[in-house]
């Protein structure tokens, strides 16, 4: 089994769209989290690693669902 890991760029870059889909500003993401918008910045960025505490949570504002267990094909 081969399971997909993926780059903090490419992880940010989805947690972009997904807040973009939502209509939620990098604010009221932090507000709602209880964090520094910085931090949405630098998670979106790809400069920092967003744990798995948040990024949990992350996923769950944006009404998804986290996926360990996805396999390549």
């Amino acid at each position: 089994m081969k399971l997909k890991l993926m780059r903090t760029t490419e992880i940010g870059q989805i947690l972009t769209e997904m807040r973009k889909e939502n209509y939620l500003s990098l604010r009221d993401v932090a507000s709602q989290l209880g964090i520094s918008h910085k931090s949405i910045v630098q998670y979106e960025n790809g400069r920092i690693d967003v744990g798995g505490k948040n990024l949990k949570k992350l996923i769950d504002l944006y009404g998804y669902e986290m996926d360990f267990h996805k396999k390549l094909d």
